[in-house]
């Protein structure tokens, strides 16, 4: 099949995009994306299935971030993306490459000159944390830089570890190191301020008191945490800002495949 390939480049030229003695032009930066350099040689069809299949494995992987669903697409989209790389050496290399170097060459060069830091950046700046569990589960995009060197603000939605060892959940800052913190007449105020509802008791005795004053520690935040799905949010807790893994700044479904299904 390569064989005849030449063949027909040296009698007639490739059809499409070539140098003067009618090979392939090298692909190049071109196998960046998949199908380009078979578009270019004027293999059309041949290019836009390449293309069509990583987009579309790429895009739904993406929307589905975070589940098992979404992995195995990242992984078909990388696959694609190989073998056009392959195919695409394959064409313009003269003499022939060999059956494993080409395949070899486009994995390790793809994956770590693109795909690996990209997964890397993808993870610290949009981590793909579940709240709560079974068919109520909420899934949000954390970033774990967000508080690398800056403190936990009043408003901020995060996703933080109640003990040391706890499993993360969402929660939003009510009040930070130094603030003042008031509950009178069944109204939270911090620094004078009402804090706004939705709002659960943040005591967990069974009967809140009727006026309380404190202030936050240095070094600490009031977190308001999240139920998630159907379950009841706990207390108001006041926790190390080292506790607070990142900031909550999507919301994502991790249970997409069940609610497809339903």
């Amino acid at each position: 099949m390569t064989s005849r390939r030449w063949v027909d480049c040296l009698e007639a030229g490739s059809g499409g995009e070539g140098t003067a003695a009618g090979w392939p032009r090298p692909a190049g930066w071109r196998v960046l994306v998949p199908g380009l350099p078979q578009w270019g040689w004027g293999q059309r069809p041949r290019g836009a299935v390449l293309f069509g299949s990583f987009v579309t494995a790429a895009a739904v992987g993406a929307f589905t971030w975070g589940t098992a669903t979404g992995l195995g697409l990242l992984v078909f989209a990388f696959v694609g993306h190989v073998v056009s790389a392959v195919d695409a050496w394959n064409q313009a290399a003269f003499p022939p490459l060999g059956r494993w170097v080409p395949w070899l060459t486009a994995t390790v060069w793809l994956a770590f000159a693109l795909y690996v830091p990209v997964l890397v950046a993808a993870s610290l700046l949009a981590w793909p944390g579940v709240c709560g569990g079974g068919p109520a589960s909420e899934g949000y995009l954390v970033n774990c830089w967000a508080y690398r060197q800056a403190l936990p603000r009043p408003g901020d939605w995060v996703w933080f570890r109640p003990t040391a060892r706890g499993h993360p959940r969402l929660g939003r800052i009510l009040a930070g190191s130094g603030h003042e913190v008031e509950w009178l007449d069944n109204q939270l105020r911090v620094d004078g301020r009402p804090v706004p509802p939705p709002l659960p008791t943040p005591f967990r005795p069974a009967e809140a008191p009727r006026s309380m004053a404190y202030r936050i520690p240095e070094g600490h935040v009031l977190i308001n945490p999240e139920g998630g799905g159907q379950r009841p949010a706990s207390g108001l807790v006041i926790l190390e800002c080292d506790r607070v893994v990142g900031r909550a700044w999507a919301q994502f479904y991790p249970v997409l495949e069940r609610r497809l299904l339903d």
